[in-house]
């Protein structure tokens, strides 16, 4: 065989294994011995289906040389095709006749223990050398993954040491809420002064399970009637989700009250577009997002929001929303 160096040609060795298999499946003697050849042919020709598959799909000049290395004059694909050739003149049978005996006609087993065993012994062996072939790929494609993780690590720890936005990114991030300020936030002396009435929430073992089962999305519901005190809860819980991941550059944690005044007032999309904008002062990196949909200020539309929360909570380890008076 003059060597195998395109898809085709892999193909048509493909085609040729199976019609030696049919061949060799009509013996009727040696059930032993036939049963062993067919496992050996069958598992030869899959695994050079799998070349053929990664011949159409990995389409570069690494692949191809290893292609070429097979189908060398005297290497394995020229190998495995004299082999099915010297199979199918030991039947009778033409390689080119697709034509299977009739049962009268059923051929008879022709190799004596010496050459089937050098059958075997040479299949096994052109088996082996294409998994290595393919394993040695698989090294190469593994490095290329590897790298491109880097690279990955590499620009996602650059895009983590952004310090500051510019006055132009900061004018945008602001005109996302109009409403200014949404709540009354705590300071510290009245968080630990309140701390003494939220502890035991923080202590429950739902918040701690809740908490511990963060990498994947979930919701805590704290009810109770008017006054009970869960909007104090609610700026406790969040003043401390915040000091425990202060230290983690990919956690952000987002607060919105719904205060009785303009409760009704409040539609989705300012609500989403105000957690858009804690989202971006708080981790200033992910500012790329909005850079990317060329925003150019104001509220933000519900889909924007929506889309823009979903990229940040893809970059983020932690992600906490804070709905206080939601009811």
């Amino acid at each position: 065989m003059d060597g195998v160096n395109d898809s085709a040609s892999l193909v048509a060795l493909v085609q040729l294994a199976g019609a030696v298999i049919n061949y060799v499946s009509t013996v009727i003697d040696a059930p032993t011995q036939k049963r062993k050849l067919l496992a050996a042919l069958i598992q030869t020709r899959g695994l050079i289906s799998t070349l053929v598959e990664l011949t159409n799909e990995v389409q570069d000049e690494d692949w191809s040389y290893t292609i070429q290395s097979l189908s060398a004059r005297n290497g394995p694909l020229s190998t495995f095709h004299g082999l099915l050739e010297q199979i199918s003149r030991k039947l009778g049978v033409a390689p080119s006749d697709v034509k299977i005996k009739t049962v009268i006609n059923r051929l008879r087993w022709p190799f004596d223990q010496t050459s089937f065993q050098e059958m075997i012994t040479s299949l096994e062996q052109l088996k082996s050398h294409f998994v290595l072939t393919m394993a040695n790929d698989h090294i190469r494609f593994s490095k290329a993954i590897r790298n491109e993780l880097h690279e990955v690590q590499k620009h996602h720890t650059q895009r983590q040491t952004v310090m500051s936005l510019s006055k132009e990114q900061e004018l945008i991030v602001k005109s996302l809420s109009l409403g200014g300020g949404l709540f009354l936030e705590l300071d510290e002396h009245e968080v630990m002064e309140r701390r003494a009435h939220a502890e035991w929430f923080l202590l429950h073992n739902a918040f701690k399970k809740w908490h511990n089962t963060s990498y994947t999305p979930s919701i805590l519901l704290l009810t109770g009637s008017p006054g009970s005190g869960k909007s104090s809860i609610c700026q406790v819980t969040r003043f401390f989700l915040k000091a425990w991941h202060q230290s983690e550059v990919d956690s952000c944690v987002t607060y919105f009250a719904f205060n009785l005044p303009r409760r009704e007032k409040l539609s989705e999309a300012p609500v989403l577009s105000n957690i858009v904008q804690q989202i971006l002062f708080e981790r200033l990196y992910l500012i790329e997002h909005i850079a990317a949909l060329r925003v150019t200020g104001g509220p933000l539309s519900s889909i924007e929001s929506i889309d823009l929360i979903s990229q940040a909570r893809r970059d983020l380890e932690h992600f906490y929303i804070i709905l206080d008076g939601l009811n």
